[in-house]
């Protein structure tokens, strides 16, 4: 994936992008299942920030914590497919504006997404899971224009915790250049779930084995919408495993 293709990405999802620290893993984002949700171009206002909401779907602030959701079907017109390569095009041309503004450093930010799963903020207890944004990390976010952060079972204790994160997350993310983050995570299912809450679906292994499309395409749906939720824009999921140790216990 080129920096355009992943600022297009960004730009066409539109909303929700980071830095990395001491004892953060740094990975290359080049793959991974895009939710309903993904986003970039963080847009600032005085509405609280949060991350795109999936594809056709009308959520508010209140319709989040109680789940209700309004849904809206576009029927596909010549005049739709028209207006979406016209977004497309300018989408693109904002892309490489974006783009040209930014130095090799930013450049190459774009493409690291580190890990945040512990972080020692001096209180004399070393090392603690990240549940609530710690200023120095803030203080990074803001600084850099990395381009996503991974969470992990540690940084996902509760519902209400999480979308506190994420919110705070993105708004140390989108300090400098308006940029958000991608938020991800390895939400696969079975017994790689990062969530805490939510549903628990069976793993890939076990959707295979139902051999159903459909059952596969509902999974993929639930955790999309769950994840978008909680301002989740990128599972790194589903993943294709060659299970060639018979000790593995995954």
């Amino acid at each position: 994936m080129t920096i355009i293709d992943s600022l297009y990405l960004y730009v066409m999802r539109k909303k929700s992008v980071l830095h990395p620290f001491r004892h953060l893993a740094i990975l290359i984002v080049a793959a991974g299942l895009l939710t309903g949700s993904c986003g970039c171009f963080y847009e600032t206002s005085e509405e609280v920030i949060y991350p795109a909401t999936a594809p056709n779907v009308s959520v508010s602030r209140e319709s989040e914590s109680s789940t209700h959701r309004t849904e809206t079907a576009t029927p596909k017109t010549a005049e739709t497919e028209e207006k979406k390569t016209t977004e497309e095009q300018s989408a693109e041309s904002r892309c490489r504006k974006l783009l040209a503004q930014m130095t090799m450093e930013d450049q190459v930010a774009q493409l690291l997404m580190p890990e945040i799963r512990k972080w020692d903020v001096g209180d004399g207890q070393g090392e603690q899971p990240v549940t609530v944004l710690p200023e120095a990390v803030a203080s990074l976010l803001s600084a850099y224009d990395f381009g996503g952060v991974i969470l992990f079972a540690e940084n996902c204790r509760d519902t209400g915790q999480l979308v506190t994160l994420t919110d705070a997350l993105q708004q140390a993310g989108a300090a400098k250049q308006g940029i958000g983050l991608w938020i991800a995570t390895d939400q696969e299912g079975g017994s790689v779930t990062r969530l805490s809450q939510g549903t628990q679906l069976i793993g890939n292994m076990a959707l295979g084995a139902i051999g159903s499309e459909e059952a596969a395409e509902q999974a993929g749906e639930i955790t999309g919408r769950e994840l978008s939720a909680l301002g989740i824009g990128l599972d790194l999921a589903p993943v294709l495993d060659v299970n060639s140790n018979p000790a593995n216990p995954v």
